[in-house]
Formats: C-alpha cells, structure tokens, sequence
C-alpha cells in the first residue's frame, strides 16, 4: 500500500516555486552533550553525503583532546586523536568540508567552570563568558583556536575541505559587568573582541573565513558594525528555528546586515530547538515547516547580499548549554536529519528517491511534499524501513510513549488524587483498600521502568559510551523512578494505618508554612 497515496501532482508543481537550493548544505554535529562513538559518526557521513550535505560544522567543546597547557580542558570520555584524525579524514574522502565550532565569548562554561580559568570570568558567578579585557583571556582564546586549528590544517590540508572557522560569540549573556568592562560600552566591546579575534586568524591562516552567529550583531548599531570592518573580517550565520521563519518580517534586519556583509549564511534546525528541551523524539513536522521556510527567505533575500547566501546549516543541539541537560539523543533525529536534508538538497522528486535509497525502503513509495505536507504521514516510513539507528529511533518513540503515560498517572496522583494527596501523607490519613490499590500501580510502573533502563543500554551501547547512556537513563527514566518509588512508599505507608486521629488534625513543625499563613 502506498502510504503517501494522498498527495497530488499539484505539489509536484509547488516544490520549486520562491524557493532556493543552498550552495553548501551543513550538519551541525554537536558533540558537548552525547557524543557518539566515531563508529557511528562513521556511518552517518556516508549516509548524509548521498543524501547531499556538503560540509559538517563541528562543535568540540570539551570533546575535543586538547593538549599541553590547557590539556584540562579536554573531558575525560574526550576523543583520541587519532580515532578523530581518521574520521576527519573519511570525512575529506566523501567530500565533505569541515567547520569547526569554537566558542570565544559565550558559552564558556567547560572552560570557565574549571578553577583554573575561573579568574577569565566576565562575573564570578557565572562562567558563561570571558571578559575580554582581561590580559589572560585572548592568549588564552588564542591557544584553543592554534590547536584546534592545526590539527584541522594537519588532518585536513586542504583549504577546499577546510576553508573556514566558527568562532561562535553567540549568547554572550554577561557583557560589560566586570569592573573593568562597565566603563565602556557593551556593543562596542563585543565588536573589538570579535575584531580582534578575526584578524588574529586572519593574519595567522590567511585561508580561513571566519563565521560567527548574529544574534549578538542585531543589536547593534549599523555605524558601528560598518566602521568596525566587521565585514572585511567575518560572515554572520543567521539563526531561526521558527516554523514561521518565512512570515516574520525582517526586511530591516536584511538590509542593515547587506550595507556591512557581502555574503551571510543561514541555520535552521532538526533537533534540540524545541520549547521542550527534554524531549525524546524531535517534532518532525515543526523542523520540516523551518527548512522549507529558510529556502524561502533565502529566494527573497539572497540577491539583497552583493554574493548572497553561502549556504544552510541544519541545527542539532544536543544541549543548550554545557549544564543543561540533553536534548532529543541523534538516532531519535535521523528521520528528522534524513528528511530535512533531501529537502534542503533537491527539493524534488529527486530528493526524496534518494532519501529512500539511503533508509531502504522495500515498499514502492512517491512522495511529493509540498507546502501541506504533514509530516505525521512519514511515521509508517519511518517505522517500516532498515537505516541507521532505526531500531533505536523505535525503541525510544516507545519510551517516549510510555514516559508520557507515567508522567500523566503521576500528575493524577499530584493533582487529583482523593487518597494520596500531600494532605494525606502529611497526617498518617487514608484509606487501606484504596492504597493497596495504588500500591499495585505503581510496583507496576516501578518494575516497566527498570526494564527501560535495561532496554535503553540494550539500544544504545553500540551508539554510545557508559556515561551517555547513564546520563540518558538518569535524565529520562530515573528522575522518574524516583518520583515513583516515592510514591509507592507513601502508599506502603498508608495502607498499614489500622487506626487513625479524630479531626481537627493537630499542627506540626511540618506545617509551619501553613500556621504562618493562618497568624494573618
């Protein structure tokens, strides 16, 4: 049966009107949260390079194995230097270009939190960001920038594979705090630093484009921006990740950008930008409306920039911060990457027989997605067909299924429960039946959470080291565990009284909060 029958010639007609197919087509592989084994990584190249991305854009942070005197900032699951030198290089060989992500402002925090490097703090109490003015900070800056760098230039040597460096600077939520710093202007610090980082590469490897995000330029006045050279220096990588993209009015934002850049690149997402971070399973249909969006805005745009658009990187965050905790794991967003990237790539019939090459689909299958597309009908494909991780992506739509479940019987318990309220527990007050009854519940949910947590390593420890998946199973299925657990021994509890108080219930230390309201 084919299961996209619904779809018409009509979006066979749709596909290629006011939209633009990207010149360089990046995967963002964020590596501070999650990283998979280079055996996995292995495999994904090879799908993604047929499926058409050109580059990777790789965000180390700690991942990466630093040497010498900032060695400490190397994590210690960090990868070898050789297992990594070898994936870059397989990487060349299927013509894949790569762009190391280096933060230098922001998000700083794997340096930051660390004793050592806590006095380049913008404030003491935050290691988001360095503070510029600090004589440490820019040798220190420097010094990741060389080694990350060299081994890329060693690895990778030739500047068509790596012609260009993201040095970050996005969310720099500490600027012009420190003593020092709060006497000057913060947009006027945040050009400088960027300025000077630019042209220290520059100068050092004069093959290198610098990238960075614009979210910190939109603020910032056009003059300044213009005699800063800032556009002799770097090319800003513009972000959204709203379905909506292509309906939110930013003609202003283009032009002021145009007077400064000749050319700016684009990012949208396939993971890790959802308003639920926590989630297991990426919201297909949202990531979908975004890239479609971008072909848009870019067809609009791209003649607003004397060399328009460089190109379209697909997001995959796999945290928001260092210490947040992780988004939607890769195997959960391989159909969401998959997808996105044949749409990015051909936007066409094209595309998408490509896309089922690389999934093996065996059931005959036309799909044409145009502008109503709703991306729900591409479940039974995904589901059905043999790619990378899919017997993991299935695993984790179920525990995605059944942690729903769980939190929406425990939110019963909190909120509407008659017998197992925090009142009940508080007072030794309820009644036995119905608590052996609740017991039975919950030594069920007790026992079906365990056993995901011997299935998610079952799924995953071909994907990932210990501690990822530890960190996973602490995150997704012990937090909830424990909630549970916590339950069942309130419920333990109660069902044991055989005898109890005559109301009015006497006050307790416990209820000091409540006796407190009730002086008023």
């Amino acid at each position: 049966m084919n299961i996209f029958s619904g779809y018409t010639n009509t979006m066979k007609n749709e596909q290629n009107k006011n939209i633009i197919i990207p010149k360089e087509r990046l995967v963002h592989l964020d590596l501070k949260g999650a990283p998979p084994k280079i055996s996995f990584l292995n495999k994904l190249i090879e799908d993604i390079s047929q499926l058409g991305a050109t580059g990777l854009l790789i965000e180390y942070e700690d991942m990466f194995p630093f040497e010498g005197n900032i060695k400490v900032l190397a994590a210690g699951n960090a990868y070898g230097r050789e297992e990594l030198k070898n994936f870059l290089k397989r990487c060349v060989e299927l013509n894949l270009k790569i762009i190391p992500l280096v933060q230098t402002f922001g998000h700083m925090e794997y340096a930051l939190k660390l004793k050592e490097f806590a006095h380049l703090r913008e404030t003491f109490t935050s290691p988001q960001a360095v503070c510029p003015t600090h004589k440490d900070t820019f040798p220190f800056l420097t010094s990741i920038l060389t080694q990350i760098i060299e081994f890329h230039r060693k690895a990778v040597p030739s500047a068509t594979e790596f012609g260009h460096i993201h040095i970050g600077c996005d969310e720099v939520f500490q600027i012009a705090e420190c003593n020092a710093c709060s006497q000057q202007d913060k947009h006027s610090i945040f050009v400088k630093h960027v300025a000077r980082l630019g042209k220290f590469i520059k100068s050092k490897w004069p093959f290198l484009k610098v990238i960075i995000w614009d979210d910190m330029l939109a603020n910032i006045p056009g003059n300044l921006l213009k005699n800063s050279k800032l556009g002799e220096l770097v090319e800003p990588m513009i972000w959204s990740y709203s379905a909506r993209i292509a309906e939110i009015p930013r003609e202003e934002k283009w032009r002021k950008y145009a007077k400064i850049f000749p050319t700016v690149w684009s990012a949208s997402a396939y993971k890790g930008a959802s308003p639920l971070p926590r989630r297991i399973i990426p919201p297909m249909q949202k990531h979908y409306d975004n890239n479609r969006g971008w072909l848009r805005v870019m067809h609009r745009e791209h003649k607003v920039f004397s060399k328009g658009f460089q190109g379209l990187t697909l997001c995959g965050w796999q945290r928001y911060s260092h210490f947040a905790a992780l988004c939607e794991l890769l195997p959960a967003a391989i159909p969401s990457l998959y997808l996105n990237l044949a749409l990015i790539s051909h936007n066409d019939s094209e595309g998408y027989l490509q896309l089922f090459k690389v999934i093996k689909c065996e059931i005959p299958l036309e799909l044409f997605p145009g502008e109503t597309v709703q991306i729900s009908e591409y479940h039974p494909l995904f589901l059905n067909c043999q790619y990378l991780g899919h017997a993991t992506y299935k695993y984790l739509l179920n525990l995605s299924d059944f942690i729903q479940k769980v939190r929406r019987y425990l939110e019963r318990l909190e909120h509407e429960d008659p017998y197992l309220s925090f009142y009940h527990v508080q007072h030794n007050f309820s009644l036995p039946p119905r608590m052996q009854e609740e017991m039975e519940r919950l030594e069920g949910y007790c026992h079906a959470l365990e056993h995901q947590s011997k299935m998610a390593y079952k799924y995953l420890k071909e994907i990932y080291d210990e501690f990822t998946i530890a960190e996973f199973i602490e995150q997704q299925i012990y937090s909830l565990l424990q909630i549970v657990q916590s339950y069942h021994l309130n419920a333990k509890k109660l069902s044991k009284l055989r005898y109890w108080s005559q109301r009015p219930f006497k006050f307790s230390k416990n209820n000091g909060p409540v006796i407190k309201y009730l002086k008023y």
